[in-house]
């Protein structure tokens, strides 16, 4: 056997032996103590209130939430299944919906067989779909849903006639599905209106002015909704575009955008802020530019082969930069999940065009940065195993610091601290499962 042979043969045992462990290890940490964020407190609440027939409230009143992940929530209790276990596999099929969706999109893009593998392995090890698979939030859900209606309007921009637009309608019915999970998700659906829109005007007159008229008419219908719904009474501080128009009052815009090159930045390096040291956190911020400002370039050399997974990351990430943090608000490079595997396909794209592989430096650096990134999800992957089986290590985490009384509380039977909050013990008993 030649040496290429081997190393090939070496290469698919490599890759069979990820795959098993990536799978065995999401799989795993669908066993977890129910692990709770804020967000994920209030997520719970809301969904506990609606199966009890209170309506979708948060300590007597509505907040300016999407009620989509408390409405599946609340349809599992009151079918008995709401516990950790089932929210957690509810996560890992959404996982698995957005990463055959991902596959759809690469195809539909032209990449190849290898290089599509190379982005589903980055989405499985990244630790922030490691770590928000086994949490109550609506980032995996989001994911799944949007990617989903994102490769259905891939495959609808390749067909014409009637297939096409029975494809066009089902992308955006998933989109709007994708607004009851996250605001965000209204990037999903102007960005797919605009492409069906775009598809139409190679079609008669008719059908030109017809599409034409829709569009705008949907646009201003989802303009006008999110102004009503913003309007709903949040919390005192006002509504829900107000506290973020407040922000831009409050902080610099060099700030507020250094905040979103810092989140993008942990995707690149696949490290959480919090796992960098204090005097390096700066890296965080260059690796977003260096990540932004790469996936920018990518797109204009390629600008002539465009798509509507093209369109919809534009769109999705000009929304995340139009939305600020309010201050003392920590780090969130989960909304940038659904543009992981974009940017990796824009990316690669750009690479084959340009023909980097034939260049033996640029392979190897490559190479090892696909080693570091997997052997960074790998100790992600692990980490969160251990959290599963260890009540102790589980205790200690940073993930259960801010309710560590409540936790145990709930897993220890020890008597809480004095003035403990009193929304978490409820939660974790109804929706705690495992233990």
């Amino acid at each position: 056997m030649s040496q290429a042979n081997l190393r090939h043969s070496a290469a698919r045992v490599c890759l069979w032996f990820l795959c098993v462990f990536v799978a065995a290890g999401y799989l795993f940490q669908a066993f977890t103590p129910l692990r709770l964020t804020e967000d994920g407190v209030i997520y719970l609440t809301i969904a506990n209130s609606a199966a009890h027939g209170h309506g979708f409230v948060y300590e007597g009143r509505p907040l300016p939430f999407p009620i989509g992940y408390p409405a599946v929530v609340a349809l599992l209790e009151i079918a008995g299944f709401g516990s950790s276990l089932y929210l957690n596999l509810i996560n890992l099929l959404a996982a698995g919906i957005g990463l055959v969706a991902v596959r759809s999109i690469a195809r539909s893009r032209k990449l190849p067989d290898d290089a599509i593998k190379y982005v589903i392995l980055g989405c499985l090890f990244s630790f922030i779909l490691v770590k928000d698979a086994a949490m109550p939030l609506t980032d995996v859900p989001f994911f799944g849903v949007t990617l989903a209606a994102v490769a259905l309007a891939e495959s609808a921009a390749c067909l014409t006639g009637r297939a096409a637009w029975s494809r066009w309608f089902i992308a955006i019915l998933l989109a709007v599905c994708g607004i009851s999970l996250r605001l965000a998700g209204i990037a999903g659906v102007l960005a797919l209106l605009f492409e069906a829109w775009r598809a139409a005007m190679r079609s008669t007159k008719a059908i030109r002015n017809a599409a034409t008229a829709v569009f705008v008419a949907n646009v201003a219908g989802l303009i006008g909704g999110f102004i009503i719904w913003s309007l709903q009474p949040g919390t005192a501080k006002g509504t829900l575009a107000v506290r973020i128009l407040q922000v831009y009052g409050t902080k610099p815009l060099w700030s507020i955008l250094g905040d979103h090159f810092r989140d993008a930045g942990q995707l690149l390096l696949n490290l959480p802020i919090s796992k960098i040291p204090a005097d390096f956190r700066g890296i965080s911020w260059l690796a977003g530019f260096v990540l932004l400002t790469a996936v920018t370039i990518a797109i204009f050399r390629t600008r002539a082969v465009w798509a509507p997974s093209r369109t919809f990351l534009l769109l999705y990430s000009l929304m995340l930069f139009a939305s600020a943090y309010t201050p003392g608000g920590g780090s969130e490079p989960r909304y940038w999940l659904p543009a992981l595997p974009l940017f990796a396909i824009e990316l690669l794209l750009a690479g084959n065009q340009e023909n980097l592989s034939s260049s033996p430096l640029v392979r190897l650096t490559l190479q090892s940065y696909v080693v570091y990134f997997v052997s960074l999800g790998i100790i992600a992957i692990g980490y969160s195993c251990f959290l599963t089986i260890s009540s102790r290590a589980f205790l200690d985490a940073p993930i259960t610091s801010n309710f560590k009384s409540q936790y145990e509380a709930w897993l220890l039977h020890r008597p809480m601290d004095d003035g403990p909050d009193p929304r978490v013990l409820p939660v974790l008993r109804t929706f705690g499962g495992n233990r």
